[in-house]
């Protein structure tokens, strides 16, 4: 018989204290993360408990957000030696059974995250809340900040809370072997010939011939297509565009331009561009060479792929993503550098309405 036991996670959420954002007042934030079981084994079911204070009762979800926008809250995990100290270099998981609001008591409210993660050493590295507030973006909780991002931007009222009390081991499970079967496989040997006794083989169970971690992305029933774009756009694509907003540790190369859009590029390991984009695929443009360094891409807070971009020859490249789905997205464009690279992203391409 298979022992299933439960993580609990508590992630208290609450009203921060906010100076010069007077006009947010009725926030959601985190404030606590802990959990109850620091060593699990792969069939114990990790239960993470959110609660978060919502002062206007206006019907936000963590399955959908303020507006009914699908995007559901986000907690990824990160193998502990694929964590950089700034970025979770590849192996993000993420926690992906979000409940909708299970109890209300005044203005706290309380939700499960649910979900298994395979055998190894994880951190907990990023929290996305969506919808906080009307017509605001995403708050991006990672376990290296201080503060959080918003529109890659830091809020300095909302201070990211200690991720290090929900770290969790997670141990290969070994079914155990009951009294009463032992004696029942012994009595088979001494009862058989020995020339028939069969030799018995451990096989790997189903899905788990590997340690390595493995990021599963949902894509739609019918699959997206979309051809590299034109720099200067096509029928499905247009024109090349560059980021828009500040951007910690990204500088823009007002002499380096592609099609006209300046480059913009950073020497600082785990920095990050966000955007937002809309429809089933989106294209970033990057300039690669020697002593260039590698970039993940996020959508939605999920672990899509990452770029190497160290050649031997300049040359600018391009990369499209498809099968994201209808609707709106965020993505983000995390920074790997070993000392001495950098990273120079041209800018992106979007689908036309």
């Amino acid at each position: 018989m298979k022992r299933i036991s439960v993580i609990l996670f508590t992630v208290v959420l609450s009203t921060n204290s906010l100076n010069s954002y007077a006009s947010d007042t009725n926030l959601i934030t985190l404030s606590a993360v802990s959990i109850e079981n620091a060593t699990v084994t792969t069939v114990d079911k990790i239960v993470l408990r959110l609660e978060l204070n919502d002062p206007l009762n206006n019907g936000w979800s963590p399955r959908t957000g303020l507006v009914g926008s699908n995007y559901k809250t986000q907690v990824a995990y990160c193998p502990r030696a694929n964590w950089t100290g700034i970025a979770c270099s590849s192996g993000s998981r993420s926690i992906t059974d979000i409940s909708e609001i299970e109890t209300r008591e005044g203005s706290v409210v309380t939700f499960l995250a649910e979900g298994f993660l395979p055998a190894g050493d994880y951190v907990l590295w990023r929290i996305y809340l969506y919808e906080v507030a009307p017509e605001m973006d995403p708050h991006d909780y990672r376990r290296d900040r201080d503060f959080v991002l918003e529109s890659g931007q830091f809020r300095t009222d909302i201070i990211v809370p200690n991720f290090s009390t929900a770290d969790v081991f997670v141990s290969e499970y070994v079914e155990p072997i009951e009294e009463q079967q032992e004696v029942e496989i012994q009595q088979e040997v001494e009862e058989s010939v020995p020339e028939q006794i069969p030799t018995l083989t451990p096989q790997p169970s189903s899905g788990s011939s590997n340690n390595k971690s493995v990021t599963v992305i949902a894509t739609p029933a019918i699959q997206s297509n979309f051809m590299l774009p034109a720099i200067k756009g096509d029928q499905n694509w247009r024109p090349l565009k560059g980021i828009k907003g500040n951007f910690e540790n990204w500088k823009v190369a007002k002499k380096n331009s592609l099609a006209g859009v300046p480059v913009r590029f950073t020497k600082t390991n785990g920095s990050m561009i966000t955007f937002t984009t809309a429809g089933e695929a989106v294209s970033v443009r990057y300039l690669a060479g020697k002593k260039r360094g590698s970039f993940s891409i996020f959508v939605n807070g999920k672990f899509l792929e990452r770029i190497d971009t160290n050649k031997k020859k300049k040359q600018s490249l391009v990369k499209t993503w498809n099968n994201l789905g209808e609707g709106k997205h965020y993505v983000d464009i995390v920074a790997e550098l070993d000392n001495g690279q950098s990273l120079a992203i041209s800018g992106v391409q979007k689908l036309k309405d």
